[in-house]
C-alpha cells in the first residue's frame, strides 16, 4: 500500500492489524481544530492591494495580518511564481488561504475545507524521524507533509521517494535537484533509501 492519505486515522483503520509502532505514530500525528481549514481557488486579484503588487508580475505572495493572535492571518499565493502552467494564463492564478477578504464568487475556481497538520517542534523533532522505522513494513509506504517538513515541495518530493523505495525510476536530470531528492530521502528512509543516480 501506497499512503497519500492527508489524514494519518484514516489511514490507520486501513491497515490490518497495526503494529505498536503504526499505531502510535499514526495517531500522533495532530490537526488544527478551527484556524486555517478554507482555501479558495480563484482569479480575483481584488485580494491584493493595487500599490504592491501586481499579480501576473510579482514572484511575491501577499500575506494580511488581522486579529491578536499571530496565526490570525490570510495569505494568497500568487501561482505565477510557484508553477510554471500558470505563466500562460492572461488573468491571475490566485490560491487564499484562511480567506477574510471578499472574493468575488464568479472569479472562484474551487473551494476547500481541510484540517491543517499541526507541524510544531515536537512533530518535526519526535515523530518525522520515527516514520522510518515503519516505512516499508507490511508493504505498506507512507508519503505527504506529516512525513517530512510541511510544504508542497518536500511533500511530492516524499511520494517520488516512496515511488522510488518500491522500484520506480527517479524521473529528473538535473544534479541539483537529485542532490537534494536523496538528501530527503535519507531523512525519510536512513540508509535503506535507494539513491537516485546520475545518468553521467
Amino acid at each position: 500500500m501506497l499512503d497519500g492519505i492527508y489524514k494519518e486515522n484514516q489511514t490507520l483503520m486501513m491497515l490490518d492489524e497495526p503494529t505498536f509502532l503504526e499505531r502510535y505514530i499514526l495517531s500522533s500525528v495532530r490537526y488544527e481544530s478551527e484556524l486555517h481549514n478554507h482555501t479558495v481557488v480563484h482569479s480575483d486579484a481584488s485580494v491584493l492591494p493595487d500599490d504592491e503588487v501586481k499579480a501576473l508580475e510579482t514572484r511575491s505572495n501577499h500575506i494580511a495580518q488581522y486579529g491578536a493572535r499571530p496565526d490570525n492571518y490570510e495569505i494568497t499565493y500568487i501561482m505565477h511564481n510557484q508553477q510554471p502552467w500558470a505563466k500562460r494564463s492572461d488573468k491571475p492564478c490566485l490560491v487564499t488561504y484562511n480567506p477574510i477578504s471578499e472574493i468575488d464568487d464568479e472569479k472562484v475556481i474551487e473551494r476547500r475545507w481541510f484540517q491543517h497538520i499541526v507541524h510544531d517542534v515536537r512533530h518535526v523533532a519526535w515523530l518525522v524521524p520515527l516514520f522510518r522505522f515503519i516505512q516499508g513494513k507490511r508493504r505498506s509506504w507512507h508519503c505527504g507533509a506529516h512525513t517530512l517538513i510541511n510544504s508542497q515541495e518536500t511533500a511530492f518530493v516524499t511520494g517520488l521517494a516512496a515511488a522510488r523505495q518500491i522500484g520506480a525510476d527517479y524521473p529528473f536530470e538535473d544534479p541539483e535537484a537529485r542532490k537534494m531528492f536523496n538528501y530527503y530521502g535519507r531523512v525519510m528512509y536512513g540508509w535503506r533509501f535507494r539513491k537516485a543516480r546520475g545518468s553521467a
